[in-house]
């Protein structure tokens, strides 16, 4: 099995499979894209058990858990992205995390544990994905593509974060979205606040949007602050110091569920032209 990085983590789920010490109940968590069902599969395979992707819904969960008692060989049951999960279904699952069966291991995996109930967070074991250097992300990309350039290679893993980004990143056109970040980062607050708005156009929101054309708001926002720390370190202008804060900020905002994302880019937009303006005297 091939993950890339993870190392310390890895470590310690073999030190604790060798030790037999592995928690029948446990959490992985980590951002979208990080591996989190690699790990898990991994999981499996150094239990020697089989690998069980389960469905969130009510009904599935509790299947599961009545199933699980009944087996006889070692079984590891995966929930993924569990933030997702009703009220419900989390609760179904409290009893079987306090009372594991003999053969069974139960792994949630989430973004993030704020997501999950208090009483199974304290009842299971928590497995954080470590950060990926960008050697390693260099190193993942150059193994599956194969045929790109050195510059592409370079503005992919600058502005990735998990090997799932340098993925999304290659069905697109990287040239097409560097020229375009390099247009709107190099004249923000030079041009009419309309024409900036129509980036968000470019952008795609939605998952089941199949436009190749259309950017991922989050990697289209990191290459925007790539792009403002270069001219910072050009031009020593403080303005982009400025944009690199509030596209920071803006990026953390497009994480929540809960925000619109298109009116998250606009107002990003509409901020950046502010503080730009403001530089230029006008």
């Amino acid at each position: 099995m091939n993950i890339i990085g993870q190392t310390k983590l890895l470590s310690t789920i073999d030190r604790l499979v060798e030790d037999d010490n592995f928690p029948r109940y446990s959490i992985i968590c980590g951002c979208s894209g990080s591996g989190k069902k690699l790990i898990a599969s991994y999981i499996a395979d150094k239990l020697g058990a089989l690998f069980v992707p389960c469905e969130l819904g009510i009904d599935a969960v509790r299947e599961v858990i009545k199933t699980s008692y009944e087996q006889m060989s070692p079984i590891v049951y995966m929930w993924a992205d569990s933030q997702k999960m009703s009220l419900g279904a989390k609760n179904a699952i409290l009893k079987v995390t306090e009372e594991p069966p003999q053969n069974a291991y139960f792994i949630m995996t989430t973004d993030n544990t704020n997501w999950l109930l208090g009483t199974l967070l304290s009842r299971g074991t928590v497995f954080n994905m470590n950060p990926y250097t960008k050697a390693e992300l260099t190193n993942f990309a150059k193994t599956k593509l194969t045929d790109i350039n050195d510059k592409d290679l370079d503005l992919l893993t600058d502005i990735s974060i998990v090997p799932q980004d340098i993925l999304d990143l290659s069905k697109i056109d990287i040239n097409k979205l560097n020229t375009v970040v390099n247009i709107i980062c190099d004249n923000i607050g030079k041009s009419n606040i309309a024409n900036e708005l129509k980036i968000t156009s470019m952008l795609k929101f939605k998952d089941e949007e199949t436009e190749t054309e259309k950017f991922d708001p989050t990697l289209f926002l990191r290459a925007c602050m790539f792009r403002y720390c270069e001219l910072l370190k050009e031009t020593l202008n403080p303005v982009y110091s400025n944009l690199i804060t509030l596209t920071s900020r803006y990026l953390a905002d497009l994480s929540s569920k809960s925000l619109n994302k298109v009116a998250t880019v606009d107002t990003w937009i509409l901020d950046m032209h502010v503080i730009a303006e403001r530089s230029l005297g006008k």
